[in-house]
C-alpha cells in the first residue's frame, strides 16, 4: 500500500517536502519523489525500517529450489 505525503507529513512532521525528505532519510525510510515534488514510500518500506520485516535490499535474488510453481 502506497503511504502518501500527507500522512508521511502527520507522522514524521516537516514543514516542506524537503524536510520530510530530510526526515526520512535520518529514519532509514525508502521513498520516491513524486512528479509533484513530493516524497511518498510504502507500508513495506516503513516496516522494513522499523526492522519488522526480513527483507535486506542486498538480498534480493531468490534462490530457484525454493521458488513453488503451481
Amino acid at each position: 500500500m502506497i503511504v502518501g505525503y500527507d500522512q508521511l507529513q502527520q507522522q514524521f512532521g516537516g514543514s516542506s517536502p524537503a524536510d520530510l525528505v530530510v526526515r526520512l532519510k535520518k529514519s532509514g525510510v525508502r521513498y520516491l519523489v513524486g512528479k509533484n515534488g513530493r516524497p511518498f514510500t510504502t507500508e513495506f518500506a516503513l516496516n522494513s525500517a522499523m526492522g519488522l520485516t526480513s527483507y535486506t535490499p542486498h538480498n534480493t535474488e531468490l534462490d530457484p529450489a525454493q521458488v513453488e510453481i503451481g
